[in-house]
C-alpha cells in the first residue's frame, strides 16, 4: 500500500479507527507536504499521512518506510518498514503509546476535565527540546493550525543552533 494520490482513500480507510491518530484530509495533506518540504527537508516522493496529539507528523517516504517527524525538533524517527505495518505498530506494539503520545493525552484530559477535540493539539509550554517536562502539566491546548504554526516557528528559530545553545524564544503572532 502506498499513500500516492490514487490510493489515498484506501490509506484513510485502513488507518481511520486508530485512537489518537488524526488523518489528513486532502487539503491538510497538500499543505503539510509543502510545509514539511520547505522547513523539514522532506525528501521527494514522500507523503504526509497523519499526525498525533502533539502534531508530530507521520509520513511515508519514497522507499515505503514510515517515519514520524517532530515539528518541534525536526527530527525524523523510523516507525515501520512499510505502510501496511503502521496500524499494527500504532495499535499493538510496545511503542504505540509513545508514537501516539497516548499517556500525555489521557493525563491532560484527566487534568483538564474534558476530552481533547479532534481539531485541537497539545503544545509544550516549555519546549521538550529546551528541557520541558514530558508531562501533562507542561502542555496547553491549541487549535491544530495554531499549534502547527507555533511548532514550525519554534523549529525555524532553533534548527541551526548547536546543542547546548542558550535560547530566547520570540513569540510571533
Amino acid at each position: 500500500m502506498s499513500a500516492q494520490r490514487g490510493n489515498w482513500a484506501n490509506v484513510q480507510k485502513a488507518l481511520a479507527d486508530i485512537p489518537g491518530l488524526y488523518l489528513h484530509d486532502q487539503w491538510q495533506h497538500d499543505a503539510m507536504e509543502k510545509l514539511l518540504t520547505s522547513w523539514y527537508d522532506l525528501p521527494p516522493g514522500a507523503h504526509a499521512l497523519a499526525e498525533n496529539v502533539l502534531a508530530d507528523q507521520f509520513v511515508q517516504l519514497a522507499d515505503g518506510t514510515v517515519q514520524k517527524i517532530s515539528l518541534e525538533s525536526g527530527e525524523f524517527e523510523p516507525v515501520c518498514e512499510k505502510l501496511e505495518q503502521l496500524k499494527a505498530v500504532l495499535t499493538e506494539s510496545p511503542d504505540a503509546n509513545y508514537f501516539l503520545a497516548t499517556p500525555l493525552r489521557i493525563d491532560w484530559e484527566k487534568a483538564g476535565g474534558r476530552a481533547l477535540a479532534a481539531t485541537e493539539r497539545l503544545v509544550p509550554t516549555t519546549p521538550f527540546i529546551g528541557g520541558g517536562e514530558f508531562a501533562a502539566s507542561n502542555l496547553h491546548v491549541a487549535p491544530r493550525d495554531e499549534a502547527i504554526g507555533y511548532l514550525n516557528d519554534f523549529h525555524a528559530q532553533t534548527k541551526n543552533l548547536p546543542d547546548g545553545a542558550t535560547v530566547q524564544l520570540k513569540v510571533v503572532p
